[in-house]
């Protein structure tokens, strides 16, 4: 299956793989704004921000840089790069994000810092990774009952910690 990435700035960088067998293709920052302007960045020699410090708490958006075509009958599921998450709390206020057949725009991200310490965010780090899924064609029944399970309404930690 092709999926067609219109790549929407000088600083967007194809999405890749790290090793064929990966599922999911990683996806790099390609700018950052910080909405309440409250951030301290560093500039290049144009004069473009490069890098953000991202205090404890704080979100900023990030433009991923691409567009894509992806088939009908398909869509993007995007999630936060694992070590990102695990050892900087680094992740999204939209997460995971879906990505539609029909969507044509800019993929941005809400990136939010959950860990321990300031991140320094920078133009060109991996910040997510998608992959493409099936849509099943589903429809919604509205029912007044529902079959009986051994599990029934047992939800948050109803089957113990280990």
């Amino acid at each position: 299956m092709d999926i067609e990435v219109k790549l929407l700035r000088s600083s967007s960088i194809m999405p890749v793989k790290a090793h064929a067998t990966d599922a999911g293709f990683d996806v790099f920052v390609s700018t950052i704004t910080d909405t309440d302007k409250t951030l301290h960045y560093q500039y290049n020699q144009a004069n473009i921000a490069r890098d953000v410090f991202l205090p404890l708490g704080k979100r900023v958006w990030c433009g991923l840089g691409i567009a894509t075509k992806i088939p009908v009958g398909y869509f993007a599921l995007c999630a936060p790069r694992s070590g990102l998450a695990c050892k900087h709390g680094i992740t999204f206020g939209n997460t995971p994000a879906i990505i539609d057949s029909d969507f044509r725009g800019e993929w941005l991200c809400c990136v939010c810092n959950y860990g321990d310490a300031d991140y320094k965010l920078s133009v060109g780090d991996k910040i997510l990774q998608f992959v493409i899924l099936p849509l099943p064609q589903v429809t919604l029944k509205a029912v007044h009952e529902l079959d009986v399970t051994a599990r029934g309404v047992g939800g948050f930690g109803s089957t113990g910690r280990n």
